[in-house]
């Protein structure tokens, strides 16, 4: 499986594992994310479709 590293600035502390789903695209969590199914509904996105729930989302 290939490794990636991702840099960046963390808003938070504290660590978390969990597979990374990584987009280059801004995402608004208001309107473009179902709260309670974890989906991304913004249909313009290029991670329409995909599920965040136990993923760390990296953008």
């Amino acid at each position: 499986m290939p490794q990636h590293v991702i840099t960046g600035k963390a808003l938070t502390s504290g660590t978390a594992q969990a597979p990374v789903l990584f987009g280059d695209t801004p995402l608004s969590f208001w309107g473009g994310v179902q709260p309670t199914s974890g989906e991304i509904i913004d249909r313009h996105h290029p991670l329409s479709g995909k599920i965040i729930t136990g993923q760390v989302l990296a953008l």
